[in-house]
């Protein structure tokens, strides 16, 4: 979900139309630009996303208090809650009813020009853009518009996308990662892998859940701390440096994390309290600290939010949901990604405009979704290639509703792409198309949803 021209990224893009970013071809090796530039909006799980798991409207009441120490090591991450604001991000992943392709969809994740499922069994299938390997099939053929399996690895529990990177938590707490690697996002350092490899730091054990952002990554451990590697030139580590080829080192956040999210340059941690702590960029504000610094190197805590549930975090900014089913943002909002009626930028959370009931939410490049109590799906933000699946091409300051034929029960937002899982396991996607991130076996853009094929 990110795209920035700025310090250790690099890329070349053209443009496609107000404010849109579409990312094309770029080199392996990092440029040090002296400025930070542009760009919004993740996420998953996105960017970026962070990661998702099991319908929340399906799965009974828990706390945030950990379970027994094997329950959670085998657990499947679930970074929304139960509805009623308390999570279930530790609870044991919950059966999916109804065929597809012979599996069902039991998870999804979306990055820049990629999507991935996980099916029951603990296999992962990919499918769009693979110039890094990022579909983990163990080749680097450019893009695919069919679903490929993930290679050599099993008993996935979680997944997360993020640029031309992907990551999975298996059984046992270990977490695997596959793409690009110009800054040691696979937690090592050059080449690339187009097949799964473990990430060794020192300290990273019993993972409960597993973020990508831009060109880093973070986990969350099972004493509560949580660890991040890759680029540093944001400091969206939160080590306390900046730039190099930084130690391996926990972030330095003091409370006990039940959800980490990681954006194009910067991460946040939700504390089991309700409160967040963000660090690494914030050019545009998406740190939510009164601070104007361009980074921060150690986390800082976002002023004014308690009850927090859940976070997802774009290129540029970020957004929680409160236990009262309400979401609020801040940062970059060029694109009216922030959801409230206005193009400004916002250094303190504001709330999304006409939004209640909400069970989760995603962040995308410059766009933002959430997943209503009721199944629907609604959308803001930059729509140049359709993001928001209204069957339009303008963009939205306020959410409108995605043209869904079914509930859905998990959603996933890329860089310029979102899909959503249904209750039949279904999975379909909207928007970029270029790379064959949609799964609907073309590389045309799709304004309303499409069936991915194939899972």
């Amino acid at each position: 979900m990110l795209h920035r021209l700025g310090l250790n990224e690099p890329a070349s893009i053209s443009r496609i139309g107000a404010g849109h970013e579409r990312r094309r071809e770029r080199p392996l090796t990092a440029q040090l630009l002296v400025a930070v530039l542009l760009t919004a909006c993740a996420a998953p799980d996105s960017f970026l996303d962070s990661s998702t798991g099991p319908d929340s409207t399906d799965i009974v009441t828990q706390s945030d208090a950990p379970p027994s120490p094997d329950a959670l090591i085998d657990a499947t991450v679930d970074a929304h809650d139960t509805g009623d604001g308390m999570t279930a991000a530790d609870s044991p992943a919950m059966p999916d009813a109804g065929p597809m392709g012979g599996q069902n969809a039991a998870t999804i994740a979306a990055g820049n020009g990629h999507s991935c499922a996980r099916r029951p069994d603990g296999t992962a299938r990919c499918w769009g853009r693979n110039t890094e390997g990022e579909l983990g099939d163990g080749t680097m053929m450019g893009s695919t518009t069919a679903s490929l399996d993930v290679f050599g690895v099993a008993d996935i529990l979680e997944l997360t996308a993020g640029d031309e990177l992907t990551c999975a938590r298996t059984r046992g707490g270990i977490v695997r990662c596959w793409g690009l690697n110009n800054a040691g996002q696979l937690g090592m350092y050059p080449p690339p892998s187009s097949n799964p490899v473990a990430v060794v730091t020192p300290g990273l054990t019993t993972a409960l859940g597993v973020a990508a952002g831009g060109y880093h990554a973070c986990a969350r451990l099972i004493d509560g701390t949580v660890q991040c590697w890759g680029n540093n030139g944001y400091s969206e580590l939160g080590i306390g440096t900046t730039g190099g080829r930084p130690p391996r080192a926990p972030v330095m956040i003091g409370t006990t994390v039940a959800q980490i999210a990681a954006g194009g340059f910067h991460s946040c941690a939700r504390e089991v309290a309700g409160t967040l702590q963000c660090w690494g960029g914030n050019e545009f504000g998406e740190l939510g600290s009164p601070t104007s610094t361009l980074t921060s190197n150690v986390p800082l805590a976002v002023a004014g939010v308690t009850g927090a549930v859940e976070v997802a975090l774009g290129v540029h900014h970020t957004c929680v949901r409160l236990m009262n089913g309400s979401v609020q943002c801040w940062g970059r909002n060029d694109s009216g990604q922030l959801g409230d009626r206005t193009l400004v930028l916002r250094r303190a959370p504001v709330a999304v405009t006409g939004l209640t009931g909400v069970v989760q939410i995603a962040a995308g490049e410059q766009h933002t979704c959430a997943r209503i109590a009721d199944g629907t799906v609604q959308c803001w933000g930059q729509n140049a290639i359709g993001q928001l699946g209204n069957g339009s091409t303008g963009m939205s300051t306020v959410p409108v509703r995605v043209s869904m034929l079914a509930p859905a029960i998990e959603i996933a937002a890329g860089y310029t792409h979102n899909c959503a899982r249904l209750r039949d396991t279904n999975v379909y996607c909207w928007g970029d198309n270029s790379h064959g991130q949609l799964g609907d076996r073309s590389t045309t853009d799709r304004t309303t949803p499409v069936r991915a094929l194939g899972l």
